[in-house]
């Protein structure tokens, strides 16, 4: 698919005679001269509220986005973990172009804390400026969960299963309250 003017194209020059293809498809380049191209995977029929042309205008409007966040400098890292977050979205057969599919989709998962929701709302929102479409912001606080506080006796039957050498450090870090980086650089002092 063409990240330029959205059309598909093939490898091979010579296009199906198939009665669907009533020269509606264009060949913006060749395979040598390719250069601002996308895959475009097949999709899953049935995916409600949009047709399988909105779900690949879709996939060919992720990679565009991607493009330009590569484009504006983010890591590899980040901007794949975008793309992955825009995916499971369609995987959860929403609309990508319709922001109240993907507010209801967010609302209605209730497997997801309230800071999941929050990274997807804020994903999805770089990906709507980029496409100008108008959306608002849902708000979602997340809950701030208490630390685990090992008890002093767990802390004892740690220290006892290690080893020598890392139960005496365990200790000392437990009887002085030191960092690990504290004790071990105080070590050869």
């Amino acid at each position: 698919m063409c990240r330029d003017c959205g059309h598909r194209f093939s490898e091979t020059s010579v296009l199906s005679t198939n009665l669907n293809n009533r020269n509606e498809r264009q060949v913006c380049a060749t395979l040598a001269e390719a250069k601002n191209l996308t895959k475009v995977k097949p999709l899953r029929s049935g995916l409600a509220g949009a047709t399988k042309l909105d779900k690949l205008e879709v996939r060919g409007q992720i990679a565009e986005y991607l493009w330009h966040l590569q484009k504006q400098g983010l890591r590899p890292s980040t901007i794949e973990h975008y793309g992955q977050k825009l995916r499971q979205l369609l995987r959860f057969k929403v609309n990508l172009l319709d922001p109240e599919q993907v507010k209801t989709c967010l609302a209605r998962n209730n497997k997801w804390s309230e800071r999941t929701k929050a990274i997807f709302a804020t994903i999805y929102d770089g990906f709507a400026k980029f496409l100008d479409i108008q959306w608002e912001l849902p708000r979602y606080t997340a809950v701030r969960k208490l630390p685990f506080i090992p008890t002093e006796q767990e802390i004892d039957a740690f220290i006892s299963a290690c080893g020598k050498k890392l139960a005496t450090f365990m200790q000392l870090l437990k009887e002085t309250g030191m960092r690990c980086g504290e004790a071990s650089k105080n070590r050869m002092d």
